[in-house]
This record gives C-alpha cells, sequence and structure tokens, in this order.
C-alpha cells in the first residue's frame, strides 16, 4: 500500500466505485499515517496536532508551518 497518497487525500468519495473498499483501506491507512505523524512529534506539537483525527489535515498543518516557518528564516 503507497500511503503517500493518503497523507494529501481525504477520504473516498461516497459515489466512487468499490466505496466501500476504498473506505477500508483509506480507514487503515489513515490510522497508520496519523499515528506515524504524531509519534514523531515532540509533546508540545503533540498536544496541539493529535486533536486532530485525519492524517491529511495534520500533514497540511504541518507543512504549512514549517513552510511558513521556512520562509521567515530566509
Amino acid at each position: 500500500m503507497n500511503l503517500a497518497e493518503f497523507l494529501t487525500e481525504p477520504p473516498p468519495d461516497s459515489d466512487s466505485k468499490n466505496y466501500e473498499v476504498l473506505l477500508q483501506n483509506w480507514i487503515k491507512a489513515n490510522k497508520v499515517c496519523r499515528s506515524t505523524i504524531l509519534s514523531t512529534l515532540s509533546n508540545e506539537l503533540y498536544a496541539v496536532y493529535s486533536q486532530h483525527k485525519l492524517a491529511y489535515e495534520i500533514w497540511a498543518q504541518l507543512k504549512k508551518k514549517y513552510i511558513i516557518e521556512d520562509a521567515g528564516a530566509q
């Protein structure tokens, strides 16, 4: 399973072909991605980002945070 796509994609649309299979795969991948991301964060960041239930939301917020910090450092 290619987990990278689950960092940027929301859950499948209910109109999707094979929706149930896609949803079950997405749920499993979301759990893996979310727990992996959260396990790498400091306690302070964990407290902020653990409130998000979707890995792609956490990823987007972290990406935004560090792009802004990086731009400010240049």
